[in-house]
Parts: C-alpha cells; structure tokens; sequence
C-alpha cells in the first residue's frame, strides 16, 4: 500500500503520531459532521489528545503490519488537515452496516466542516472511487461503512 497519493485538489498521506495535534483539532471541531457522515458514536464527548495520540500510534502499528490503513487528508500545499480515510481489512465492531461476503476492505473516512462545504466530501469519495477501479490497490470488492455516501 503506498503512503501517500496525489489527487487533483487534496493529498492523503499516511497518518502518523506526527499529524496527532492537526488531527485532534479537526477531530475536536468536527465531531458532529464525524458523527454525522460515517454513522458511529465517535469521538466521545471526553476524547482527549492523548486518547487521539493513541489512536494514531494504533493506526500507524496496523499500517505497517498491513491489518489496515489509515491516511490525512491534507490540501496539495500540505498546511491544511482536512479530514481521515480508513481502509479496514477486516469487520469492527462499531461498522453500521454489514459488509458483503466478498468484501475485501472497508473504508470509512470523514472531511472538516469547512472542506464539506468546498465540496470536498464528495471529491474524496470520487477520487477513491477512481483510485480503487484503477488496479493500483489490492482490493477488488471494496464496501463503504458510512451514514452519508455522496451521490449527483
């Protein structure tokens, strides 16, 4: 799995302890659209940098153990966070909908309020479209665990 990929308007990029601080402040302002746009019950309400710093340790560990792989969405210049995309290789406990048989990845990923309004959810569900059709990726049946999935 490559660790990162160029997109037309944004860059995803691995995710490391070192994007912990831009990451917990997107995460912080932007619980309810999380909420909201992939469906499940996160971030608590009490969810602390630590707890988020844990969890990126925890990400970065399974990306390299390929269990699964998590990337920051940043902006072509790489100054501005914009959200999360995971790609999970196998069933969570907390996924709202079942994953077909033959599924072999779930992904799930969330956007700021202010890149969801440039329109920016809907770009990153299309360029991963693209990019999971393009053979570049290992997975052949992909399946989205979100509440909100882009159309039009």
């Amino acid at each position: 799995m490559p660790t990162e990929k160029v997109f037309p308007n944004l860059i995803l990029r691995k995710l490391t302890v070192s994007d912990a601080q831009a990451d917990y402040e997107a995460v912080l302002v932007n619980g309810d659209l999380i909420r909201r746009t992939i469906g499940v019950d996160w971030p608590k309400d009490d969810f602390n940098y630590d707890d988020n710093r844990t969890d990126i340790e925890r990400h970065e560990r399974e990306f390299d153990s390929n269990d699964s792989y998590t990337f920051g969405v940043w902006d072509l210049a790489r100054k501005e966070y914009l959200g999360c995309i995971y790609f999970y290789r196998e069933e969570k406990p907390w996924f709202k909908t079942t994953p077909p048989p033959d599924c072999d990845v779930v992904l799930e990923f969330w956007v700021t309020q202010h890149a969801y309004e440039r329109g920016l959810f809907k770009d990153l569900y299309t360029n991963i479209n693209e990019w999971l059709n393009s053979g570049q990726l290992p997975f052949k049946h992909p399946h989205f665990n979100m509440a909100d999935i882009p159309t039009g």
